[in-house]
């Protein structure tokens, strides 16, 4: 059921009129229990605590992120100075379908989430709960071509992952044969139409098994797309012609004829070889830093032989990466190049992707990027006692500028716009008509874009 309306949390149970559920906090002094977020929506600890809407409970939070490190890590949340432990700006945002930890400071806590909670702005929407990294494959694929047309007639797939072995297991599908035109791969003695494998090493060897043709002339199909390298390349044996050919990063399509007769022509005839990548670039490094909301990527590189181009590869979690721009390469014995993004979010990583002339891929270090690492931009007084308080912008673009000032209902209380010049520099803010001592939330909208560049607590007093 969607949950709508407010949310009671007591030792008792939880309830909001229509949901109840018995399972209640700790009633514990010093107990520990983890809650979660009951709405569609994120919403706004620090807004629960200022409302007064936490009874016996620490105004702090702890939940893990298992983004961090590789078991995760815990993160916490104070509403008090309104701080999160790894410095996100979004700390006080819990997500949709999120727990989280909370403490009693004496028996009888309660927890009350209203309405008034949610928050709808772009910034308060967040990844917490990591992502799943896909597996490393590689699919094979067989067709048959004939009447001028191509069909395909048999596959099979090796996986590879650290949770896997190269002995034939649970991650396996020993293969059914077909009638005719059967494709595996070979594992000892066992033909193979899924392989889970551990990741290759130097000199690792899958043999593709093919047997029973109905034909004459077909096709290899070879998926490399989601292979990752792991600092190897994969080459394509032909033990019929003698020959060893790099493998594309994408689908590799290989035409061979076949003769029944001829036992060496298809069986046994292909195989992969993973070997040492002979680096296209001794070496190159990435670099990025942010001007306003335009992010430029910089590398530099030593020693290029044979790379026909790079792209530059974008992930908003540091493991899925996804290309935004490409250059061509000069091949000179040092080299500098430049890109820009313009959808720079919260935290962003960057690394270069160096493709060469063979098929081989090398990756530069991963640079990550944040738009809150400039110390410049912030508001003062804070608290505030008058009706006048300063803007100073950090490593802004020149632009116009709404501040909007909200109160804990995310009613807009006042709203001023100023005009930046660019860099840095400092803007006085007049409140025209005096508001209520309490806390209120200020954010900084460029007018051109919509972005907001800045948000933060400002305290009346």
């Amino acid at each position: 059921s969607l949950i709508t309306g407010t949310v009671t949390y007591t030792t008792s149970g939880v309830s909001n009129g229509v949901y109840t559920n018995s399972i209640g906090l700790n009633a514990a002094s010093n107990g520990y229990t983890y809650v979660a977020n009951p709405y569609a929506a994120p919403i706004d600890f620090h807004n629960i605590y200022i409302s007064g809407r936490l009874t016996n409970i620490d105004p702090r939070y702890y939940y893990l992120d298992p983004t961090m490190g590789s078991t995760g890590s815990y993160v916490s949340y104070n509403a008090v100075s309104n701080t999160s432990s790894n410095n996100a700006t979004y700390g006080q945002f819990i997500q949709a379908g999120q727990g989280f930890l909370i403490g009693n400071t004496s028996s009888s806590p309660q927890l009350q989430i209203t309405e008034a909670d949610k928050s709808i702005l772009s910034t308060s929407r967040t990844s917490v709960f990591g992502a799943t990294t896909p597996n490393s494959k590689m699919a094979f694929t067989l067709l048959k071509q004939g009447g001028g047309a191509t069909a395909k007639m048999d596959g099979a797939v090796a996986v590879f992952g650290t949770q896997f072995s190269n002995a034939i297991g649970v991650e396996d599908n020993v293969k059914m044969s077909n009638a005719a035109d059967n494709l595996s791969i070979l594992e000892g003695t066992k033909s193979l139409s899924i392989d889970g494998r551990l990741p290759a090493i130097a000199n690792d060897v899958l043999v593709i098994n093919i047997g029973s043709l109905s034909g004459t002339t077909y096709q290899l199909e070879i998926d490399a797309t989601a292979y990752t390298a792991n600092g190897l390349t994969a080459y394509l044996h032909d033990a019929y012609k003698n020959t060893t050919t790099a493998l594309a990063a994408g689908i590799n399509t290989i035409s061979f004829t076949a003769d029944a007769k001829v036992a060496a022509t298809y069986q046994n005839r292909f195989s992969i070889v993973f070997k040492p990548t002979t680096l296209a670039v001794n070496s190159f490094v990435a670099s990025a830093k942010v001007n306003g909301t335009i992010a430029t990527i910089n590398w530099n590189t030593v020693g290029e032989n044979g790379v026909t181009s790079y792209e530059v590869e974008k992930s908003n979690d540091g493991t899925l990466f996804t290309a935004i721009a490409q250059q061509v390469a000069k091949n000179t014995a040092t080299a500098s190049y430049t890109a820009t993004d313009d959808k720079v979010t919260v935290t962003t990583y960057y690394r270069i992707k160096a493709i060469s002339t063979d098929g081989t891929i090398t990756y530069s270090n991963i640079a990550k990027l944040s738009t809150n690492n400039s110390p410049l931009t912030t508001i003062y007084p804070n608290p505030l006692t008058g009706n006048t308080f300063n803007v100073q912008l950090g490593n802004v673009v020149a632009g116009k500028y709404v501040v909007s000032i909200t109160n804990a209902l995310g009613q807009k209380v006042a709203e001023s716009t100023i005009a930046h010049a660019g860099g840095n520099g400092t803007h006085s803010v007049n409140i025209e008509s005096s508001i209520a001592k309490g806390v209120y939330n200020v954010l900084i909208t460029s007018v051109d874009s919509k972005q907001l560049i800045y948000q933060t607590n400002l305290s009346v007093q």
